[in-house]
């Protein structure tokens, strides 16, 4: 989400729902924010100096939800995320790495809300393809790596010491 009046919305929706207020245990994350001369606003509502209570209800379980504004892209670990839906598309690659980054569990999923035929959906399948880029070169790094752990264990059987006896 893009404002903090956004996450504000809803994560008081979500409280309200018949259908999501007993399943949903939601918390927020904000950027922090220092205009002083916009007091009484709706995103005010959401107060950053929570963050760090935040990822700890997430993280041990009193929370089950996170809603947050980008703010939340970078540096943030919460290694039990499987899921992270974004409602706007990412402005460019490294939002879209970051932000799939989030979901970090086992079989986890990024889902990106989107218009059927709206502007977004070239870049959508651009980044899609960039993402199968990384994933491949990635695997290609794992390989290699795999192969030269392979070479490092038959060259430490067949290991000699050498001694230079000027040196000892």
């Amino acid at each position: 989400m893009q404002t903090r009046a956004q996450v504000a919305s809803l994560h008081t929706l979500l409280a309200l729902l018949p259908q999501t207020k007993h399943l949903v245990r939601a918390v927020t994350f904000v950027g922090t924010f220092s205009n002083h001369n916009r007091r009484g606003k709706l995103s005010e509502l959401v107060d950053a100096s929570h963050n760090a209570t935040a990822i700890e209800d997430l993280r041990s379980g009193r929370k089950n939800l996170i809603i947050c504004t980008s703010a939340c892209e970078e540096g943030i670990d919460i290694s039990a995320c499987n899921l992270v839906i974004a409602f706007e598309p990412p402005p460019n690659l490294k939002s879209f790495i970051q932000r799939r980054g989030r979901a970090r569990a086992m079989s986890s999923k990024y889902i990106l809300m989107h218009e059927e035929n709206g502007k977004y959906v070239k870049r959508l399948a651009d980044l899609q393809i960039y993402e199968q880029a990384m994933e491949e070169e990635y695997r290609k790094e794992m390989r290699e790596l795999q192969e030269l752990k392979i070479l490092e264990s038959e060259a430490d059987e067949s290991y000699r010491e050498l001694v230079v006896e000027s040196t000892g």
